[in-house]
């Protein structure tokens, strides 16, 4: 059976946070990011931890291919590019607590909670306790232009 824990968000975990990567990294988003209509299973027109932390599960399972309950490295690695790679073998370096080379949601949902749940708040700027369309695009924008501009210290 998998492992069922709580979080405030994922990928997150499978995908460290930035404010604008907020709702996918804690729904365990990168690319194929649901649709916000997915992600708000309740209709209000808002995101809440739980249905982020529902759709995180979802996408554990499915990256799960053999159903062991873990995440695999070569799991992790079917789900990216190239490019991604790198960062699946920090993750497991950060998240995998009992250092056995794979994650379970728990361990995922775990690594970086704090700042994810820190996140989450800083995005919610109407302290409604779920993210709205609006926020999230505000979240989206300002990820943009931090992008931007390190890019630009690069450059």
């Amino acid at each position: 059976m998998k492992t069922q824990v709580v979080l405030a968000g994922s990928m997150s975990a499978l995908m460290v946070m930035s404010s604008a990567a907020l709702a996918q990294n804690m729904g365990f988003g990168g690319p194929g990011q649901a649709p916000f209509a997915t992600l708000d299973a309740d209709g209000n027109g808002e995101i809440s931890p739980a249905e982020i932390q529902a759709r995180g599960a979802l996408r554990f399972e499915a990256a799960d291919t053999d159903n062991d309950g873990f995440l695999s490295i070569a799991e992790l690695e079917a789900r990216t590019d190239a490019q991604q790679q790198r960062f699946v073998m920090l993750l497991i370096a950060r998240a995998d607590s009992n250092r056995d080379g794979k994650l379970t949601l728990e361990e995922m949902r775990s690594a970086g909670a704090q700042r994810r749940d820190a996140e989450f708040r800083k995005l919610d700027t109407d302290g409604s306790g779920g993210l709205n369309q609006a926020e999230l695009a505000a979240g989206a924008q300002k990820a943009r232009q931090n992008r931007s501009a390190q890019s630009a210290d690069k450059g």
